[in-house]
Order: C-alpha cells, then sequence, then structure tokens
C-alpha cells in the first residue's frame, strides 16, 4: 500500500513540521527495517545512525544507502538497549512503524534510554499503537495517553499528537 511518494507526502505532513527547517540533524533511527521511513530521514541529516535488533535489516540500509554521500551509522542490538550509542548525541530520535509492535514497557525503556541520547530541543518523533492492543495488524497495550505519560516522566514535553490512522499515534517531545 504504501509508495514512495505517499512516504514522502506523509514525512512531510507528519515529520518536517517539527525540524524548525534544518537539513543538518545528527538523527538515531530506531527500527529501520528495510530503510523505507530512512529514506526520508535521509533528507533532514547530516548524520544518520540505524539501531535495529536484525542485523539483515542493517545489512539491507547499507546496501541501499551506500552511495549517498552522508555519514551512516548501523548498530545491532538485543531489541531493549542503547548502550552501543552511550557517547553520542542526536538532534532527532525517530522510529516508524516498528513501535506499534512493541510492549509498553519496552518502549518506556527506550523512552528512558533516548532521553539521555537527545541534545537539549532534540526531538523525539515515534510513531506507535495509539488506542491499545488488538489482535488485527498486532497492535500493543499503547496508548496515547500512556506515551505522553513516559515522554513527560522522562523530562519531555509533549509537543504534538496526532493518529496516522484508526489505531496508530505519532507522539512527537522536545527535550528541554
Amino acid at each position: 500500500q504504501q509508495t514512495v511518494g505517499g512516504n514522502a507526502r506523509f514525512a512531510d505532513d507528519y515529520l518536517r513540521p517539527f525540524l524548525d527547517g534544518r537539513y543538518d540533524h545528527h538523527i538515531l533511527e530506531l527500527s529501520p527495517g528495510g530503510g523505507r521511513f530512512t529514506a526520508e530521514l535521509i533528507r533532514y541529516a547530516q548524520r544518520i545512525d540505524l539501531l535495529d535488533m536484525n542485523q539483515a535489516c542493517l545489512d539491507i540500509c547499507e546496501e541501499r544507502f551506500k552511495y549517498l554521500p552522508i555519514e551512516i551509522g548501523l548498530y545491532v542490538n538485543d531489541g531493549r538497549s542503547c548502550q552501543m550509542l552511550s557517547g553520542q548525541s542526536y538532534s532527532l530520535i525517530a522510529s516508524y512503524d516498528s513501535m506499534v509492535h512493541m510492549h509498553p514497557e519496552v518502549i518506556q525503556g527506550y523512552v528512558e534510554q533516548f532521553a539521555s541520547l537527545l541534545i537539549d530541543g532534540g526531538i523525539l518523533w515515534l510513531d506507535h499503537s495509539g488506542k491499545g492492543a488488538r489482535e488485527t495488524g498486532h497492535r500493543t497495550a499503547m496508548t496515547d495517553k500512556l506515551m505522553a505519560e513516559i515522554g513527560l516522566a522522562n523530562g519531555m514535553t509533549l509537543v504534538a499528537q496526532s493518529f496516522r490512522n484508526d489505531y496508530d499515534c505519532i507522539s512527537v517531545f522536545r527535550k528541554g
């Protein structure tokens, strides 16, 4: 159902308004998969780091984006930890279409770690399940309200929340 133009439109509508017209972000993308949203994030990046628990996904992204004149870091994790990124700092951390499948306690753990990786004024942009668990599409118990609470508990300011469909929500936080 997704097209290149549709993904670009989606990023223009849901991401670009929060980037202050900047194209020099140091970006971390969690769970890039095959890179369909990475292709949009790269437009705003001076550098991008990709963190995924699946080495095959990182290999696909490495091959897909190898000719672009941008530094790309590739990191494998255990599906919960960002320890390997200690010492890095980001102006944008994003995750699209994977947190919808993550349980709230996993998301909470990521948000706690992301808070220490974001620079002051940095943006945390997360696409997640917004109305709780449901079997269709394997959506977890995360809700828009719970995500707002998690962000606020970790020193973030909620900038916006919007539903991109009947079930999935995009929460945008700013640090500081």
